[in-house]
């Protein structure tokens, strides 16, 4: 798949996927990474001019770290976000409508472990306010057609188990960039691809069927981890019984 480049930084993976004038990035990454990000694009021989579209999946402080750097650098750069990103983004910290959901308790220790030594882990960001050129996808469907604004077979689909704002990003060849979606990091922690924490567990496991049954898609390109196939999704779902509760994000 020569038409995708990773930019992977500690635990978090954007994706530069090529386009006919340049390139559609997916997720940015901590603002505190401006530096690597950057030195990887320099790297790759990319400049953030290149840079088309930013696809942000969700307005987490890992995903959208960045978009002030990019847009700076970029300001004809138009990013493609939902419409229930916007608050989160304005205050410039993660946002959740309820408690985060732990798929186990050794995930509830990690991130109140995490929470405890890592003082860097502040879930906050600088605001970014959504400008005129910028593409807010509304909540009026599952799905939206990007065939006008990007290319043929491009689909932007809210998959709303990870955050409220979440979507993912369809390729016609069988590809998703799950965002938070869909995880495939510390698998011994027995999360099952879920990932640490969600806000609506059910729903993700109905975005999964969906990626396949609706979609076709093949292989899943995820925001933690490395790319892997839609037959593991299939053989996970539903595997995680219990909930943990974890704080809400607006207290951190």
């Amino acid at each position: 798949m020569n038409h995708v480049i990773s930019i992977k930084i500690g635990l978090v993976t954007s994706y530069l996927i090529k386009i006919d004038n340049g390139h559609v990035l997916v997720d940015t990454n901590y603002e505190r990474h401006a530096g690597k990000f950057l030195k990887q694009l320099e790297n790759k021989n990319i400049d953030p001019r290149d840079i088309k579209f930013i696809f942000l999946t969700h307005h987490h402080d890992d995903h959208a770290g960045l978009l002030n750097l990019i847009t700076r650098l970029n300001p004809d750069v138009r990013v493609i976000l939902h419409e229930k990103a916007l608050n989160g983004l304005a205050q410039g910290r993660n946002l959740f409508e309820d408690y985060a959901i732990c798929p186990n308790l050794l995930s509830l220790l990690i991130l109140k472990a995490k929470k405890a030594f890592d003082k860097s882990w502040t879930h906050q960001f600088n605001p970014y306010l959504v400008r005129p050129q910028d593409i807010v996808i509304n909540d009026q469907g599952d799905s939206c057609d990007l065939s006008q604004t990007i290319g043929k077979g491009w689909i932007a689909v809210h998959t709303p188990g990870h955050s409220k704002d979440h979507i993912s990003l369809i390729l016609k060849d069988n590809l998703v960039f799950a965002g938070d979606a869909a995880t495939n990091v510390a698998q011994w922690a027995c999360t099952y691809n879920v990932g640490p924490y969600t806000e609506d567990l059910d729903r993700f496991y109905e975005d999964w069927l969906m990626f396949d049954s609706r979609y076709g898609v093949k292989t899943i390109f995820p925001a933690h981890g490395t790319p892997f196939s839609i037959e593991v999704l299939k053989r996970n779902v539903g595997r995680i019984k219990n909930r943990w509760k974890f704080p809400r994000v607006t207290t951190w």
